[in-house]
This record gives structure tokens, sequence and C-alpha cells, in this order.
């Protein structure tokens, strides 16, 4: 077993999600052992997630990579981990809670995020160019130089970043800087999966809503028809009403009663007028001309 005791915390690195490079050189035929060359630690405990490595091991570990695949099978490597058992947790994480710029700042944050935490002769920082672009760095701390293999696996994470969230591969371009690498990174503006399921409920909630109003609105509409047509009636019921008194008291005075239109015809006369023109007597219904 190595010995741990002759490094200080800030030298050693977790290797915590990084198990899965053993089975991406399995997947692309190379021996898994490869990774070890002149690393005096086992598979074991490379997949053990509670150990750490010196850093001087973890260079060793990263130029062995670099010795075994071209940059873009490196980077290639890199865009498949988010999808592996060993980044699961933090995937599920990622894509239900935070949206793409969140999870740049969970994995690159320089007092938060997972690459300084895990990898402490690290330093990053992440900072906005815009609402779509940001630039991240990733160098060494007191002049030791980030691994160039681990530049270019980080080209592929942060690639894949938004694909958690549903969204499209984000444009990383990698520009190498003393003591590691610059990264411009455009991604798409999204939320999380549950901020999008509340959106999307919302929508939902609110053309049920606006349905429900529309049917509303036209029960009212369809009401106030009804009562219109009821008014109606009524009022024409009333009109024959008031049309019957006015034959009967017609009909009852002495004197006559004629009624004409705007041409001057004679539309009703009672029996006394009918009598007074010399009129041959007709029914009641008749006299309505």
């Amino acid at each position: 077993m190595p010995d741990v005791s002759r490094d200080s915390e800030e030298l050693r690195v977790s290797v915590r999600y990084r198990s899965w490079l053993f089975e991406a050189f399995e997947e692309r035929g190379v021996d898994p052992e490869a990774l070890l060359v002149d690393v005096p630690y086992s598979r074991e405990w490379m997949c053990d997630p509670h150990r750490t490595i010196d850093w001087d091991s973890y260079c060793q570990y990263n130029r062995n990579i670099e010795n075994n695949f071209s940059d873009e099978e490196i980077i290639e490597m890199a865009r498949t981990a988010l999808r592996r058992p060993t980044h699961r947790v933090l995937a599920l994480f990622a894509r239900l809670f935070l949206t793409p710029r969140g999870t740049y700042d969970l994995g690159f944050d320089a007092t938060t995020g997972v690459v300084p935490r895990t990898t402490p002769p690290l330093e990053t920082s992440v900072l906005d160019i815009n609402d779509r672009q940001l630039k991240i760095e990733v160098v060494g701390k007191r002049g030791r130089e980030c691994p160039r293999a681990q530049c270019l696996l980080f080209v592929g994470l942060l690639m894949e970043i938004p694909r958690l969230m549903g969204h499209g591969p984000a444009e990383v371009e990698m520009r190498s800087i003393p003591g590691g690498a610059e990264y411009k990174v455009g991604y798409p503006v999204g939320g999380s999966f549950l901020l999008r399921l509340r959106r999307a409920a919302t929508r939902l909630f609110t053309s049920r809503s606006a349905a429900r109003e529309l049917h509303d609105s036209l029960q009212e509409e369809y009401r106030a028809l009804e009562q219109a047509m009821e008014d109606q009636r009524l009022t024409e019921s009333a009109l024959r009403a008031s049309e019957a008194r006015f034959k009967d008291l017609a009909e009852s005075l002495p004197e006559g009663v004629f009624e004409i239109d705007l041409n001057s015809r004679v539309t009703y006369a009672n029996q006394r007028a009918f009598e007074m023109f010399l009129y041959i007597e007709m029914t009641s219904s008749s006299r309505f001309l």
C-alpha cells in the first residue's frame, strides 16, 4: 500500500469519479492496466471513491491516458462519462435541480466546485461572457501544470453538461494558458427538468383555465340569450293582452273608434265606427284589415 503520510492534503487528488476510465480503456480494446504504468497504486485503490493519490501519480496517470489515445478519442471518452454509474448521482442531481449554467458552477466554481474539491492542486474559475457564453479556467497552483489529458477530458465534460437537461451539446473552445487551459463555452439557455416540468404544468393549467373561462363565458352568453328570448315572449304576451283589452274597450264605446296607418289606410274600426260610416256589419276578426 502506498505511503500517504508524506503528502499534505492539498497535494493529494481524490480518485472519486475517475474509475470510469478503466471501463473506457476496456471498451476501446486497451488493457486497463495501461492506466497504471509507473503509478504506484492498484486498480482496487483507484476504484475506491474514498481514496486519494499523490500529485505526481495523478500526472503520470494522465500521461498514460495521453500515451494511449488521440486528443479526439480522449474528448470522446469524456463525453460518455456522465452516463456512467460513477457519475449517476451527480448527473441525476444536475438533471433535476440545475440549469446548464448552474451545472458548470457545480463542477468548476472556485470554492464549491467538484473539480477544485476533488483535485486541490488545481484552481478553477467561472466567468460569464454573456447570457449564453462563459469562460472557465483550470490551472495548477504554485507553478504546477494541469495535465494535458485532464484538460482534454474537461472539454468532453463541458460539451455534455447541457445534455443532462435535455439540450444539445455545448460548443467548447480550449486554449492553452500557463499552468492549464482556458475554455470558452457556448451553452443553450434552459431550466432544469423540474423547472421545465413546472413550466409545462403551468402552461397546461393556464390552457385549462382559459378553456374553463371560455366555457363559463359561453354559458353566461347562453343564459343571457335565454333571458332575452323569455323577455321577448313576455313582452309579446303582454302586447297581445293589451290589444285584447283595447278591443274590448273600443267595442263598448258609444263613439266610433278607428285606426289608420301612415298610408292613410284604415287598419281597425269598432262597431260604432262602421255604423257611423254606413258600413255593413263585419265580424270582429274581419275588422283588422
